[in-house]
């Protein structure tokens, strides 16, 4: 049996954003950052999947508490502009826009 809908299943919706469960752009110590989409507008966004139980009750969550705080905080042109934070039990969502940081070593390499 053929299940045609089987990429449908790789993708997650949180919100009004969707991402890709292959398209992984980035790893951290408990995140993992998607290349996702604003299924809305469709606008190309980063989605960063912070797992709180592998934190918990570590200093990492009163970093991520902080880091969220400044993200809230922060608009700057040079740092990425962050759209939305959803919380569930088990994870944090942030999601900000989506920089193809290749672009700017070639810019660098070029100069």
């Amino acid at each position: 049996m053929h299940n045609h809908h089987s990429s449908n299943d790789l993708r997650k919706k949180i919100e009004d954003y969707s991402y890709g469960l292959k398209d992984v752009i980035g790893r951290g110590y408990s995140s993992v950052v998607y290349r996702g989409n604003n299924d809305k507008t469709k606008e190309k966004v980063a989605v960063k999947v912070i797992d709180i139980r592998a934190i918990q009750g570590k200093p990492q969550k009163r970093m991520l508490e902080g880091e969220i705080d400044a993200l809230k905080k922060l608009n700057h042109p040079n740092v990425l502009k962050c759209h939305d934070i959803f919380s569930t039990a088990n994870n944090c969502y942030i999601i900000t826009e989506f920089c193809n940081e290749g672009d700017l070593e070639n810019t660098l390499k070029r100069r």
